[in-house]
């Protein structure tokens, strides 16, 4: 038998002697099994997943999957978009294109010093909702920044268009003429009295082309340029080094690779890539990497219009200055000659590209002396019958061109008007734009969990609102978007105002400061005080915006906000908080 062992008794011990065991072993056991339960619901909780998930049940081949929308995010406020004077890229998150908008191609002309930064901004503003997007500059790149996108090297396609003129391949009419004949023309054309500026600044381009070649003009490389022939220039303006920076090409005269802007190249070459890669789009669209598109407004423009009938739609430009080389072609392809802006957006039918497709070789060969890359288009545009559209909806006012000062902005009478785009961005502005289009969806598409009154989508149907349905269906894609923004000029103006821009403008008095290109509904030169006209327009509920002349003693009342221009002796204001779009537009 073991001997006993006495041991000295634990407080613990001696206290249960005296009062008690504190736990007993069945009460100890259920604290430790809820211990461990509380563990365990705690690392669920961390790891945020819920558990294992359920695998996704294979579709059926040929299926086609249903896109989900996340729901929209609370916007922030309006004055964060421009807190920070340097902007970061925004980080680009993978988000189901918009459905109604597939029917759209659309090319970013951008450089490839600059795409890193400015392809992130257009993509996060307003690139993501659109599928068939490709971006075109001066070099192949296999991803611009954070996004998913791809550069194509335009410079080189144009190269093989050179390549098949050198080996015969594809035959240039010649457009020359003896200086006599180019003289006369131009003389029967202009007539006494000319027509515009326009036409006189042509002529005065074509004269000293005239002159230069009379005399032998030499180019730097010590070549006669009349013996260099269209393929041989073309082929070293396409060949210019890829490192060099956007400057020194936007700035570069006659060198060994005369090149005197590289958008010369890219906009017919540019319309046929994109027609090439997405054959069965309704609509074209080409922009530029500082151009913002509100899409939502464009497809509602767009969706009553025929794409098959040849469409050439835009901000109208006129044609300043002549294509040389063309000789009697000249004058009669600039007369008249309208076409779109490439700065502010150029929008071409499925019609209109494919009458001209089959002539673009020969274009990009014949036309090489126009001086910008949309005059080139406009000029080939009229060789294959197509002609600027007018079109009522697409009116100048819904094109912006001062992007980089958004309260200049020219506002139109009416503050429902949607506009179309807005040029010339900076990268903060970018931003503002995102944030306005996530203040201007949720306010449509949570009408009625935060706002009185009656609810727009309760009248909505594929009759009467068929834009905001997948074309072809009955679904209400629309409402649930996240690519969805309705923005009028009055949302624009209130958000620019909200985020801090440009807070000079927006004093109510601005001294040499006139509205030249509104036009007024009320003109008094009975004025003799500037208080006096300012009071008048405060008092009248029609008035907006208000200009004072003190050399004239005139008092201009608008019912729109023009854009103010620099002018001595005169005064004008805005009164913004009127300038509103009160109809529920969806």
């Amino acid at each position: 038998m073991a001997p006993h062992i006495r041991t000295k008794p634990t407080p613990f011990a001696s206290r249960g002697a005296r009062h008690g065991p504190m736990f007993s072993s069945r009460a100890t056991a259920r604290l430790a099994a809820l211990l461990l339960v509380l563990v365990f619901v705690i690392g669920l909780l961390r790891s945020g997943d819920g558990g294992s998930q359920k695998p996704a049940e294979p579709q059926p081949e040929g299926a086609v999957s249903e896109r989900r929308y996340p729901p929209p995010a609370v916007p922030r406020k309006l004055s964060e978009a421009t807190e920070q004077p340097r902007v970061a890229a925004p980080v680009v998150t993978a988000v189901d294109p918009d459905p109604r908008w597939d029917r759209f191609a659309v090319a970013v002309r951008s450089f490839s010093e600059s795409a890193n930064s400015r392809i992130a901004f257009m993509h996060s503003a307003w690139l993501s909702g659109i599928k068939n997007v490709i971006v075109v500059g001066n070099k192949n790149m296999e991803r611009i920044g954070n996004t998913n996108m791809t550069m194509v090297d335009l410079a080189s396609d144009v190269a093989k268009v050179a390549m098949r003129v050198q080996e015969g391949d594809l035959a240039i009419e010649d457009e020359s003429t003896n200086d006599d004949d180019l003289t006369s023309e131009l003389d029967e054309a202009l007539g006494d009295d000319p027509l515009s500026r326009y036409l006189r600044e042509a002529e005065q381009i074509a004269r000293e082309a005239q002159r230069k070649h009379k005399n032998g003009h030499k180019s730097a490389n010590g070549k006669d340029e009349k013996q260099e022939s269209a393929y041989y220039r073309l082929r070293k303006r396409s060949t210019i080094p890829a490192e060099s920076s956007r400057d020194s090409l936007l700035n570069q005269e006659t060198t060994d690779h005369p090149m005197p802007r590289p958008d010369h190249e890219f906009h017919l070459a540019t319309v046929r890539t994109l027609h090439k890669r997405f054959p069965r789009a309704d609509w074209y669209l080409l922009v530029e990497d500082n151009t913002h598109v509100f899409m939502e407004n464009l497809h509602h423009a767009l969706f009553s219009m025929d794409p098959s009938k040849p469409l050439y739609l835009g901000l109208p430009t006129m044609a300043t200055g002549a294509c040389q080389g063309l000789r009697k072609a000249t004058v009669s392809l600039l007369r008249d000659l309208r076409y779109p802006s490439s700065a502010s957006g150029i929008i071409i039918s499925r019609g209109a590209v494919e009458q001209l497709v089959p002539i673009v070789d020969r274009c990009i060969i014949k036309y090489q002396g126009c001086t910008t890359g949309d005059q080139r288009l406009g000029v080939c545009m009229r060789e294959a019958n197509v002609t600027m559209t007018s079109d009522t909806t697409l009116s100048n006012d819904r094109f912006q061109t001062r992007g980089a000062e958004l309260t200049s902005m020219s506002f139109s009478d009416d503050a429902c008007v949607r506009p179309i785009s807005i040029s010339n961005m900076a990268p903060k502005s970018f931003a503002l734009m995102s944030t306005l289009a996530t203040t201007a969806r949720i306010s449509k598409q949570q009408f009625s969990t935060h706002q009185s009154g009656h609810d727009p989508w309760s009248n909505v149907s594929t009759s009467t609102h068929p834009w905001l349905y997948t074309p072809g269906t009955e679904k209400l894609v629309a409402q649930t978007s996240p690519h969805y923004a309705p923005i009028t000029m009055g949302d624009l103006l209130k958000g620019v105002i909200a985020a801090g821009e440009d807070k000079a403008t927006l004093a109510p008095i601005l001294k040499d400061s006139a509205r030249p290109g509104g036009t007024e509904y009320d003109l008094d030169r009975s004025i003799v005080s500037l208080d006096t006209c300012r009071t008048r327009c405060v008092k009248d509920r029609a008035c907006r915006s208000w200009e004072f002349d003190i050399k004239g003693l005139t008092c201009r009342r608008f019912k729109g906000i023009p854009a103010p221009e620099e002018r001595p002796l005169a005064f004008s204001g805005m009164l913004h908080n009127r300038y509103t779009c009160n109809t529920q537009l969806l």
